[in-house]
């Protein structure tokens, strides 16, 4: 029967040369992607199965990927030893994993509901499965049967099927292609099995929009909102206003959310008008998206830190960030809370806590550290508060709050996104970046912000006119012949963190499998470890470019400043004196620190610091290793990563590596306030590049999570409720069904 390497690769050759489906019109332009995308991680799959001589055949995968799967009779028993006298065929879903059991050895009654729906019952006993098909009922498929010794192959959220053929010129098994299907979440294909516009008739009403497709907002995909967009299934109103019905639902227990902007709602029917009217500003057209609440907006939102020295002081345009978001047709949904002046304040205070905002939860624990600076950004698209958000990072603010919050977070080389009017902390470390669900997400949104800005000087060195293609580095086999790198000697955990070294030696073999060589021991040298860990120039860096860039970069762009805050000085004055910012319960000490010492970034004393930090994390530290060792990246748990690529500005890129087991002990803040380690709580693995790397490091990043989906192991314990079908349907036009229909 059809299980051998060589027809499975004849069988995906076919699917290849099959054009007049892959473009037909059927298909919209983002699925033609997809597909083409997962062709060629199917292929390479089969490479290296063939390379190591793997044997495809059930409860076997192709480098240990539920991607392509030949239904073949092998005994009684499946791999995991669960007996119906069944076989499985995977299908790898964005929230999980469905499957068709084969009862009997053959998949039943394989019913055709409409023209866009069908379901797939075995002996009408559960597990159900529904795929929509792209094309209607290809001529002599409509026998009720899916016989074992036919061949799936999984694209993405697309099905091929395959049926053996016999050669008559021998016994030799062909395979030609039976149909494609698209795979639909099983909960949404229940809300209506008889097709989109249509209710049972009974109840005397069409409603137009309700129907089986919509995506749960908690891990929707940016392809997946283009897609119903594209084809009327909802709009960008129906996204706004869902989304801020998730925020209602949440805010008042988790505190993400500071500011809502009360023009999303015109702005997204702009947006959809233009859609209608054929016009498209790129991907994010329409799409809702979350901003931290220090990058600034020339519009009815407050731009705060949170802090309320800040509230009400107007600007006299959009960030640099801000108008590129605009000109990619992204809402600009709200603003989130953050540890205030991104954590860079108080000696005592507590990650996600803002005078301004209060203090915000994670949601994978009550009471859990949502860690900072980018707190809020993070919660918000941990449980799908909107697309995705922007965090800013000086030296963790970005990847910390994405690991604990289960998302991909980019930390972007220092002067590839703009800095021009968000609240500064150092010029020298200070970048904008995505925190989204997944790496794919995360690159959309790097490719809207990334550029040169006339107003942030940095974005002028970059060694490129258009920014890379970050999208299409999102390549199933990008870790294949690389070198990638392991600095141990920058690794300190205590016994609690055993969970997270057991999950990178997990990664380091997935890593493995997926074709790149392994250098460990890659290590900074001794003198670079002791600065790191015991020398003061990074704080003093960090505090000169505090006293000098927060009045020349920020404070004096201000169209009205009514608390008339001009520097640092004035700033804690204020603070010291508004009982709302909680002093001195929340110190000061950070900005004592840094007025004490007595010079800023013009000083001879300031450049002395800065060379020892690019001493230290240059030739010393992590770029030697990457020139010393040939390597294309290094990787580290992220708990480890932020500290050496913050001194030179050098990006990172983390993505889910595991979670803490459920019966780990809580271990709370010094403050007794928050849950640092605990049941369930995420963390992540980084790849870390040179200055500019980003689309390699997004590749490499993108090769790890499609063969983990480690995100998908673990839901959050508070999630919202309202979905997009809920919006649409309470919206639905109601029309009366006529006789005829």
């Amino acid at each position: 029967m059809a299980r051998d390497i060589g027809h499975l690769r004849a069988f995906v050759g076919h699917i290849e040369g099959r054009g007049d489906i892959i473009n037909d019109h059927g298909f919209f332009s983002i699925e033609k992607r997809e597909l083409k995308q997962s062709l060629e991680q199917v292929k390479a799959q089969i490479d290296l199965a063939e390379q190591s001589r793997t044997r495809i055949s059930l409860d076997e995968e192709i480098s240990n990927e539920p991607i392509a799967k030949v239904l073949y009779p092998e005994g009684d028993k499946i791999g995991d030893g669960n007996v119906w006298n069944g076989y499985k065929a995977w299908c790898q879903e964005h929230h999980g994993y469905l499957h068709v059991e084969a009862m009997n050895s053959v998949i039943r009654n394989v019913r055709w509901l409409t023209n866009e729906v069908i379901e797939l019952s075995l002996d009408q006993r559960e597990p159900k499965v529904f795929v929509t098909p792209v094309r209607s009922v290809p001529e002599g498929y409509q026998d009720d049967e899916a016989r074992i010794g036919d061949v799936a192959v999984f694209l993405g959220r697309f099905v091929a099927i395959g049926e053996q053929t016999h050669d008559s010129s021998g016994p030799n098994i062909g395979l030609r292609m039976v149909n494609y299907l698209r795979i639909v979440n099983m909960e949404q294909a229940t809300q209506s099995r008889r097709g989109r516009n249509r209710l049972e008739e009974s109840e005397g009403l069409n409603i137009t929009g309700v129907g089986s497709k919509y995506p749960r907002l908690i891990d929707v995909t940016t392809e997946e909102l283009e897609t119903g967009l594209e084809s009327g299934l909802f709009t960008s109103v129906d996204l706004v206003n869902a989304y801020i019905s998730r925020i209602q639902e949440v805010n008042s227990t988790l505190n993400v959310v500071t500011e809502l902007n009360p023009d999303a709602l015109s702005i997204a029917a702009q947006l959809d008008a233009e859609r209608a009217n054929g016009t498209t500003r790129g991907p994010l057209h329409g799409m809702p998206i979350l901003i931290k609440g220090n990058i600034g907006t020339n519009d009815k939102m407050s731009t705060t830190a949170g802090s309320y020295a800040l509230l009400g002081a107007l600007l006299p345009t959009d960030s640099g960030i801000v108008g590129k978001l605009r000109a990619a047709g992204v809402i600009i949904l709200g603003k989130t809370n953050l540890s205030q002046w991104a954590n860079f304040r108080s000696n005592n205070s507590t990650n996600g806590w803002s005078a301004y905002g209060g203090q915000t939860f994670g949601a994978y624990f009550p009471q859990q550290d949502p860690s900072g600076s980018s707190s809020g950004s993070g919660v918000a698209s941990s449980i799908g508060l909107a697309l995705a958000s922007l965090g800013t990072e000086t030296s963790g603010s970005i990847l910390s709050p994405s690991e604990v919050n289960n998302l991909v977070g980019i930390k972007p080389t220092v002067g590839l996104t703009s800095r021009a009017l968000v609240v500064p902390i150092s010029e020298h470390q200070d970048t904008v970046g995505p925190m989204a669900r997944t790496v794919r997400d995360a690159a959309y949104l790097l490719q809207a912000i990334a550029g040169k800005d006339p107003d942030d000087n940095y974005t002028l060195a970059q060694p490129f006119d258009t920014p890379p293609d970050y999208v299409g580095s999102c390549n199933y086999s990008s870790l294949r012949g690389k070198r990638i790198g392991i600095p141990r000697n920058v690794i300190f955990a205590d016994p609690s963190e055993a969970a997270v070294l057991a999950a990178f030696e997990s990664a380091i073999q997935t890593i493995k499998r997926a074709g790149a060589t392994i250098i460990d021991n890659t290590n900074i040298t001794a003198f670079a470890l002791d600065q790191y860990n015991n020398g003061n120039s990074s704080i003093i860096v960090l505090d000169a470019d505090f006293v000098s860039d927060l009045p020349t970069n920020y404070l004096s762009k201000l169209a009205t400043n009514p608390r008339n805050v001009n520097d640092l000085l004035d700033v804690r004055r204020f603070t010291q004196s508004f009982s709302l910012e909680d002093y001195p319960d929340r110190d000061t000490g950070v900005w004592d620190e840094a007025l004490d010492l007595g010079f800023n970034n013009s000083s001879p004393e300031f450049w002395a610091a800065y060379q020892n930090n690019l001493r230290v994390a240059g030739p010393e530290g992590i770029l030697g290793a990457l020139t010393n060792n040939s390597l294309d990246a290094l990787i580290l748990p992220t708990d480890f990563s932020p500290g050496l690529p913050a001194f030179v500005g050098t990006p990172v890129v983390t993505v889910p590596m595991g979670f803490y087991p459920a019966n780990t002990t809580i271990q709370r803040n010094r403050r007794g306030t928050l849950v640092e380690v605990g049941p369930n709580l995420p963390f992540g693995l980084s790849f870390i590049g040179p200055a500019w790397s980003e689309a390699s490091l997004i590749g490499y990043a993108y090769a790890y999570e499609q063969r983990t989906m480690i995100r998908n192991q673990v839901q959050p314990y508070l999630v919202p409720k309202t979905e997009i079908g809920d919006v649409v349907r309470k919206s639905a036009i109601l029309l009366p069904i006529s006789k005829s229909s």
